[in-house]
C-alpha cells in the first residue's frame, strides 16, 4: 500500500501532553493554513499552565485542559498513545471528529518512504535495532522511531 498524502487535513485535534502531542502538533502547523485550517490540543480533566501550553501556543496551537469534554467539529484528530481508546476524552473526541486515528497511522499516510514495522509482546527493541543495522549495512536508509527513541513524526 502507497502512503497517500492529503492535500487538506483541516481542522485537527490533537490529544495528549507528551512528546508525541508536541511532534505531531510541530508537524501540522508546519503545514501551512490551506492544508490545516487550525490545530486544537486536547489535555484531557488535569489542569496544566505555565511553560509546556506556552510551547504549544508559541506553535499556533489552541490548549484546553481541565476537561474531557472536546467541543468543536474536526476533520481529524489525532491521539497520542498515551490516551486510551476507553478513555472519556478519547470517547469524546470520537464524537467530534470525522476520524480518529494513532500518530504512527497519521505518519505512515504522510510519509512516502516505505515502511516496516514491528510488533509484539517481547524482543521489540532488540528486534528493531538489529533489523535497522542490518538495513543500514545493506546500504539502505534505516532509522528507528517509537517506543525506541524518536517519535515517528518527527522523522
Amino acid at each position: 500500500m502507497e502512503p497517500q498524502v492529503s492535500k487538506t487535513l483541516g481542522d485537527v485535534c490533537v490529544l495528549g501532553f507528551g512528546q508525541t502531542a508536541l511532534s505531531v502538533c510541530t508537524y501540522l502547523t508546519a503545514q501551512g493554513s490551506s492544508r490545516v485550517h487550525s490545530v486544537v490540543l486536547f489535555v484531557g480533566a488535569q489542569t496544566h499552565e505555565g511553560g509546556k501550553c506556552a510551547e504549544f501556543e508559541a506553535l499556533g496551537v489552541r490548549v484546553v485542559t481541565g476537561t474531557d469534554e472536546v467541543c468543536g467539529t474536526y476533520s481529524l484528530c489525532i491521539a497520542s498513545p498515551g490516551v486510551p481508546d476507553t478513555s472519556a476524552l478519547f470517547l469524546s473526541a470520537a464524537a467530534h471528529s470525522q476520524e480518529i486515528i494513532g500518530e504512527p497511522e497519521f505518519a505512515f499516510r504522510e510519509s512516502p518512504e516505505k515502511w516496516i514495522a514491528i510488533t509484539g509482546t517481547n524482543g521489540k527493541t532488540t528486534t528493531t535495532t538489529l533489523v535497522t543495522k542490518i538495513l543500514q549495512t545493506a546500504g539502505q536508509k534505516a532509522i528507528s522511531v517509537g517506543n525506541i527513541g524518536r517519535t515517528i513524526t518527527d522523522e
